[in-house]
């Protein structure tokens, strides 16, 4: 079973939190392609899997078209008290760096966009957020867990994986040394 037909199952809560916990990690995935990747994402200077995912507005977001920017990207949840921990800083260090060539992109691995959309708007996310898909999350795992957290150069290069909450200075540190 896929994990995205085992997270469309009316499974209580805790169970879909056992399957992210094991590393079973998945998203909304409608519309969403990811290039085929032979290898899972990494850090160390290899390439960030390209992909194109949805929007919460229904637009499409390819890493492609934020080529050229330091960028990170967020696998997280709207039920993940770390991932929830996070955004208020990663909001912070958008609103402070993106007009300095920083993109701050969200990809929630929640069961439906209605929740997510919620979310963003009371939590007043400045930054984009989109859908994950089990194309992508495949391509940048292994990931024992959410939040997972990936730094990208502007040559679109993985510099940085983290697994668990990491306070807004470690990720301030790495946006400055690559801006």
């Amino acid at each position: 079973m896929s994990v995205f037909k085992f997270l469309k199952t009316p499974w209580p809560l805790f169970l879909t939190a056992l399957a992210f916990a094991c590393g079973a990690v998945g998203g909304d995935g409608e519309k969403a392609s990811a290039e085929e990747s032979p290898a899972l994402a990494q850090a160390g200077g290899n390439p960030a899997p390209d992909f194109t995912l949805i929007d919460l507005n229904g637009q499409e977001v390819s890493l492609a078209s934020l080529r050229g920017k330091v960028l990170i990207i967020d696998f997280w949840a709207t039920w993940c008290p770390p991932c929830i921990k996070e955004v208020p800083e990663f909001s912070d260090l958008y609103r402070t760096y993106s007009d300095k060539g920083f993109v701050m992109l969200g990809i929630s691995v929640d069961r439906g966009s209605a929740v997510v959309k919620d979310f963003v708007k009371k939590n007043n996310v400045p930054y984009p957020v989109v859908m994950g898909s089990s194309e992508v999350v495949n391509a940048y795992g292994p990931m024992p867990g959410i939040p997972t957290t990936f730094v990208i150069n502007r040559e679109g290069q993985i510099v940085e994986k983290a697994v668990g909450y990491r306070p807004k200075s470690f990720f301030e540190e790495h946006i400055k040394k690559l801006l």
